[in-house]
């Protein structure tokens, strides 16, 4: 019994630890539009910057059918998610659904999280395969562009440490010569 317990804790940590915890948000698309991403390419993913914790959620809306592609009558089955390429090395992604495949005619979400380490400016290339239904099952792969993966060095004002004090010798000292 309780190495069965364990086996259903593990199992539970491992699905919940494996996907994003995270809400799909498809407000920036139009109204009754059958597919899209927010936020959408012309907006971008926000930029990062260096050595500070960074996180953007992507709503995905997945259609039902082929239709919106120019391809009349087929059954889009679902879409899979197989890499994303072009995030700086410290950036990784995780999908809100088991192995990054999402149903056709739904909503889903993906998150990018870390703490970028360099400057880094690319292209993101997300590779996905296209489960449709014609006449017989067929897969479809595709590379979505659009997109850019931006970190920069931190602008303004240092922040201050909490665990360091410098006190610097002022210049010109105006009490030097004076008793």
């Amino acid at each position: 019994m309780i190495k069965q317990l364990l086996s259903i804790f593990f199992l539970v940590t491992t699905t919940s630890i494996a996907t994003a915890q995270c809400t799909p948000d498809v407000s920036c698309l139009p109204a009754n539009t059958a597919y899209g991403i927010c936020p959408d390419s012309t907006t971008g993913l926000k930029h990062g910057v260096v050595n500070v914790p960074y996180s953007e959620t992507i709503s995905i809306k997945i259609p039902a059918t082929t239709d919106p592609f120019g391809v009349p009558g087929g059954t889009l089955n679902n879409i899979k998610i197989d890499t994303v390429i072009g995030l700086e090395p410290n950036l990784t992604y995780q999908c809100s659904v088991s192995n990054c495949t999402y149903p056709g005619n739904s909503s889903g979400c993906a998150i990018i999280t870390g703490t970028p380490t360099q400057v880094w400016d690319q292209p993101i290339v997300v590779k996905v395969t296209a489960d449709i239904t014609l006449i017989v099952n067929q897969k479809v792969q595709k590379d979505l562009t659009g997109y850019r993966c931006v970190v920069t060095l931190p602008t303004g004002i240092d922040n201050l440490s909490a665990t360091k004090f410098d006190v610097g010798q002022n210049f010109p000292n105006p009490v030097t010569g004076k008793s």
